[in-house]
C-alpha cells in the first residue's frame, strides 16, 4: 500500500528495511537504501532495532535531536555550550554531534562510545542565533546542530556552560528527541522589560523575547501567529528549505510579549522559546540578578491538564532575591484553548498569590503568580495548560511537572560546577523513593495533593568528569531541578508525555 510522506524519506515495506525518496506531491519515489543487517528503517532512516523501538512511542529518549544555540548577553557570547549525553541502555551508544557542513549535508565527526549507564559530553562555542539592538534577528541565522546516536540516549543542553567559572548568564533545558517533536506549538517566555539593570547589561537586547524553531525535514513550511502582529494576522509561510535549518523572531520593543505565539508547520521542527535576558520586569539593586531564560518548546499535542508546581529554591546564602517583599516563587500560566483553571495545596488553605476560586483564563495568554508560600501545589484545568516557573535570584524557565503519566527519570546527568537543587515527585502508593541507589529518599517527602509528595534534595556541585556527574533516580514519579553559581543558573524539568504525541489529538 503506498505511504503518504511529508519528509525528505519515508519507510516502506512490510520488512521495514527499505528508505525512499519523498517527492514534493506527498508520494513515495526512488528507492534510496536497504537497510542492512541488524537495520530496519525508522523515520526514513536506517537505524539499530533499539533505536526503532524507541521511535514508536514518545518519550525523553531518542536517537536523533536537534538544538539551537539562542542569543545571550555579550559578556556569555564565547562561553560554551554544554551538551551532555547520557546512556541509560545496557549497551554502548556510539554518538555523534553533527553540524550542517552546508545545505543539505552534515559533518560526519567520528563516533564517541558512550558506554552503557555512562554519559560523555560536548562543549561548542559558536554560531549563536543573535539579534541586533534593535531587536531584529538574524536574516539568515546560523543552522542548527543534532546528536545523532545508535541506541537510545537523553541529552540536556546547558548554554553559556560555567566551566570556567566566569559565565554570568546561563540557561538550561532537557532537549526532545525528533520523533516526540510536532507540528503546533505555542510559546512561553517573559515580557521584554528593559529594567535598570537590564539595561546595563551589554547585548541584552532590553531583555528581548525570542523563538528559535530548527527544522528537521527539508522543505518544511511554518505559520508563525503571534501577539506583536495585529489582531488576526497571519504572515505568509515561511520555508526552511534544508533539514537543520533555524528560523528566528523576537520582540523588539519594550512590554513587547511572545508568550502565545502560535507555530505551526507541516512537519516536525523543534522550537526554543525565551529571554535573551530577565528579571521578570522587577527592578532591584541586587548585584547578579538578571539572567537568560530558555526552554524547549513541547508541542500542544502533549500539554497536560494537570500541574505539580514544584517550588526551586534559590542557592542558599548566595542570593540577591528579585522577588516581591515575602514571595517565594513565581509561575506562569497558560492555556492552550479558553479553560477554567483551579490551584490546591495539601492543606487546601489559600496560598497567597494564588485565586481562591476557578480562575478562566484566555487562550494564549500568560497569567503571572508571585506566591508567597513555601508550599507546593497542583494546577488542574478542564483544558490542556503549560505551567511554568522561575526560580529567584537568577532568572530562569522551566516547567511545572506534568501528572497524567510518569517522567522517565531513573538515570541522569548533572551540570558540572553548579549547586543542584532536586523536585522530585512521586505518588504516595507505598514505593520507596531511592537516589544513587544507596539513599532512601522517601521519608523526606512531604504531602501535596491529590495523591503526590514532593522531596526539595540539595546536590552539590561536581567539578569531575561527567561521569561522576551522573546520579540515578528510582521510585518518583517526576522530576524539576536548577543549578545556580554565584552568577549563574539554569533550570529544567524531565518532560512526559500525558496525552498522546499526535497533532491530531489537539488540533488548532
Amino acid at each position: 500500500m503506498p505511504v503518504h510522506c511529508l519528509g525528505n524519506t519515508t519507510c516502506q515495506g512490510n520488512a521495514r528495511n527499505a528508505v525512499f525518496a519523498c517527492q514534493r506531491n506527498g508520494s513515495p519515489g526512488q528507492l534510496l537504501e536497504t537497510c542492512g543487517t541488524g537495520l530496519v528503517c525508522s523515520l526514513g532512516r536506517c537505524v539499530s532495532e533499539s533505536c526503532a523501538d524507541g521511535e514508536v512511542h514518545a518519550s525523553i529518549s531518542g536517537c536523533l535531536f536537534y538544538v539551537t544555540v539562542l542569543d545571550n548577553v555579550a559578556s556569555d557570547d564565547d562561553k560554551p555550550t554544554l551538551i551532555v549525553v547520557t546512556n541509560p541502555g545496557e549497551t554502548t551508544a556510539m554518538v555523534q554531534l553533527q553540524e550542517r557542513a552546508e545545505p543539505g549535508s552534515w559533518t560526519n565527526p567520528a563516533p564517541v562510545p558512550v558506554p552503557a549507564g555512562s554519559a560523555t559530553s560536548f562543549s561548542v562555542v559558536k554560531e549563536q542565533v543573535q539579534i541586533s539592538p534593535q531587536g531584529i534577528p538574524q536574516p539568515d541565522p546560523p543552522p542548527g546542530r543534532r546528536v545523532v546516536s545508535d541506541a537510545p540516549v537523553t541529552v540536556m543542553m546547558v548554554e553559556s556552560d560555567d566551566a570556567d567559572s566566569m559565565a554570568t548568564s546561563s540557561a538550561g533545558t532537557m532537549v526532545l528527541p525528533a520523533h516526540a517533536l510536532g507540528t503546533n506549538y505555542m510559546t512561553m517566555s517573559y515580557q521584554q522589560v528593559d529594567t535598570i539593570k537590564v539595561d546595563a547589561i551589554p547585548g541584552s537586547r532590553g531583555g528581548a523575547a525570542e523563538i528559535a524553531v530548527v527544522a528537521t525535514q527539508d522543505h518544511t513550511s511554518i505559520w508563525i501567529y503571534a501577539p506583536l502582529l495585529p489582531t488576526g494576522a497571519m504572515p505568509m509561510p515561511v520555508v526552511l528549505d534544508h533539514d537543520g535549518d533555524v528560523f528566528q523572531i523576537a520582540s523588539s520593543g519594550n512590554l513587547d510579549s511572545l508568550a502565545g505565539t502560535v507555530i505551526a508547520s507541516d512537519q516536525r521542527v523543534a522550537v526554543f522559546s525565551g529571554n535573551v535576558t530577565t528579571t521578570y520586569g522587577q527592578n532591584v539593586d541586587g548585584l547578579n540578578s538578571p539572567d537568560m531564560a530558555m526552554e524547549q518548546m513541547m508541542p500542544t499535542g502533549s500539554w497536560s491538564q494537570t500541574y505539580l508546581a514544584a517550588r526551586l529554591p534559590a542557592q542558599s546564602q548566595a542570593c540577591d532575591s528579585i522577588f516581591p517583599a515575602g514571595v517565594m516563587s513565581f509561575w506562569q500560566v497558560m492555556a492552550l484553548e479558553d479553560a477554567q483553571v483551579t490551584f490546591t495545596s495539601a492543606s487546601n488553605q489559600p496560598l497567597p498569590g494564588l485565586p481562591t476560586e476557578t480562575m478562566p483564563m484566555s487562550k494564549g495568554v500568560a497569567y503571572p503568580y508571585w506566591v508567597s508560600s513555601t508550599l507546593d501545589f497542583i494546577v488542574k484545568a478542564n483544558r490542556p495548560i503549560l505551567v511554568m516557573q522561575g526560580i529567584d535570584c537568577e532568572p530562569t524557565l522551566a516547567s511545572a511537572v506534568p501528572i497524567d503519566a510518569p517522567a522517565d527519570v531513573q538515570l541522569f546527568t548533572l551540570a558540572p560546577n553548579f549547586d543542584h537543587m532536586l523536585a522530585i515527585v512521586r505518588k504516595n502508593d507505598g514505593r520507596r523513593v531511592m537516589l544513587d541507589d544507596t539513599t532512601d529518599i522517601t521519608g523526606q517527602f512531604t504531602p501535596v495533593a491529590s495523591g503526590f509528595e514532593v522531596a526539595h534534595i540539595e546536590v552539590p556541585p561536581c567539578y569531575g568528569p561527567i561521569e561522576q556527574c551522573m546520579h540515578t533516580l528510582t521510585g518518583a514519579f517526576g522530576m524539576t531541578l536548577r543549578g545556580m553559581d554565584v552568577s549563574s543558573s539554569y533550570s529544567t524539568t524531565f518532560p512526559s508525555w500525558p496525552q498522546c504525541n499526535s497533532d491530531s489529538c489537539l488540533p488548532f
